[in-house]
C-alpha cells in the first residue's frame, strides 16, 4: 500500500519536500515517545 503512494508522490514536483517534512514529523513523534518511555520508567 505504501509503495504505490510513495511512487506517486515522488513523481510530483513537491514529492521530495513532502517526504522530508513527513520524515521530520515521524522523527519528532518517535523522539517524543522515546523520551516519555525513558522518563516514566
Amino acid at each position: 500500500m505504501c509503495l504505490p503512494l510513495t511512487i506517486w508522490m515522488f513523481k510530483r514536483q513537491w514529492g521530495l519536500k513532502a517526504s522530508s517534512v513527513l520524515s521530520g514529523a515521524l522523527i519528532a513523534v518517535g523522539l517524543g515517545w522515546f523520551i516519555e518511555r525513558v522518563l516514566s520508567g
